[in-house]
């Protein structure tokens, strides 16, 4: 933040000495050095300073960059009004492309869903809600960005921990991509040692709310007293809710968490310059938050 601060004063200089008479710019030209001095003795170096290169030479960082900049040349040149809006827009930018608080508002969420997995007792059956697989450029297939609640089913099979797994999600009808997540599941699943007689997948289950609904139907036929529901951290306060709204016969549901991506982290400059993978987390918060003020 100091770098940020000092590199952002002695540019705000620079432009103001560019922009007066020639009699100031020696003593203008000490304060800048000064305050450069200040930036790269407080800065980052090293293998961070390069990460830092790296963020600002992103799409998001270059705008960012050309945002601050404009905003020091209105500042230099007096243009108040400007200064103020081309300054929102860096405070706007800044925050929407902020790590930590997308990290931040993602382990509100995560926060009651902590429990290790692995030390529940054991289940009758453990659904792994969709969303889990990917497809490729080959014929196999991969795990996606939330691949941890696929992996975690297929853990907990191994472990004991439960006879059955129950994998959701299908296509959906309108979307141009129709890609089969059942199959990829089971067949990752299939890869990784899970026998295909312990495998159940049940089609038509394209929100969160069919799947509560499907699942609910599925364990009062089968009697099941005791289920386990993974999906992400992230995502299990919404998912909870739609299925305790499904009659489950008296079943016990337990919520297992995987996919965590709360614990936020503060690196200095490198977490003000915003980037993609920031407004992704705090995307994926927002939406689950409207989901479950929408009860969807």
């Amino acid at each position: 933040m100091i770098t940020f601060v000092a590199g952002f004063v002695a540019l705000v200089v620079c432009l103001r000495a560019f922009f007066h008479p020639s009699a100031r710019r020696a003593g203008v030209a000490v304060a800048v050095v000064v305050l450069l001095a200040i930036a790269v003795i407080a800065g980052p170096s090293g293998l961070v300073l390069t990460k830092v290169i790296g963020r600002l030479a992103l799409p998001m960082g270059l705008v960012w960059v050309a945002v601050v900049v404009v905003t020091a040349w209105h500042i230099a040149r007096r243009h108040v009004v400007a200064a103020r809006w081309s300054g929102a827009a860096v405070v706007v930018l800044t925050l929407l492309g902020n790590d930590p608080l997308g990290q931040w508002l993602m382990q509100r969420l995560e926060a009651p869903y902590q429990a290790d997995p692995f030390a529940e007792a054991a289940f009758d059956v453990v659904i792994v809600l969709g969303g889990g697989a990917s497809g490729a450029p080959h014929a196999h297939y991969e795990l996606s960005p939330s691949g941890d609640r696929v992996l975690l089913g297929a853990r907990l099979w191994h472990a004991k921990s439960t006879p059955l797994l129950i994998a959701t999600g299908t296509k959906i009808a309108g979307f141009q991509d129709q890609f089969d997540n059942l199959l990829a599941t089971r067949t990752i699943w299939r890869d990784l040692g899970v026998d295909d007689d312990a495998i159940v997948v049940i089609d038509d289950t394209r929100t969160t709310g069919e799947e509560a609904a499907a699942c609910a139907k599925l364990v009062r036929d089968r009697g099941f007293k005791r289920v386990g529901v993974v999906s992400s951290a992230w995502h299990l306060r919404r998912a909870m809710r739609l299925f305790a709204r499904e009659d489950f016969g008296g079943a016990v549901v337990v919520p297992l968490a995987a996919d965590h991506r709360g614990a936020p982290t503060w690196e200095g400059f490198f977490s003000v310059v915003p980037v993609g993978q920031g407004a992704w987390l705090q995307q994926k918060a927002v939406w689950e938050l409207l989901g479950a003020a929408t009860a969807r």
